[in-house]
């Protein structure tokens, strides 16, 4: 595992315990996810993939969503609200409206 995926796989786990001890909702969150815009469709399947990690069955928290710049253009700031979003769970595409 690269020092880079074994550090985002810690900030994920991170945020995975903070939502699972209920830690958010002492500070008035009810609810939230965590949005990632990787560079490449590979990074974001990489991310997805140590991000399976972070949760303590290793089945991937629905807390994460994961988009690539291939599928979200700047210039169209809408297209953040489109089906480009993954989580590690599957491998469905879902809008961010879900």
């Amino acid at each position: 595992m690269k020092v880079l995926d074994l550090v985002n796989g810690n900030k994920m786990r991170a945020y995975w315990l903070w939502w699972k001890q209920g830690l958010s909702k002492k500070k008035g969150i009810e609810s939230f996810r965590v949005l990632t815009i990787t560079g490449t469709e590979q990074r974001k399947e990489n991310l997805r993939n140590v991000t399976k990690r972070a949760d303590d069955r290793q089945l991937g928290s629905s807390i994460f969503w994961f988009a690539s710049k291939e599928n979200y253009q700047l210039k169209e700031p809408k297209t953040v609200l489109r089906k480009i979003w993954q989580t590690p769970r599957d491998n469905i595409y879902h809008s961010i409206l879900e």
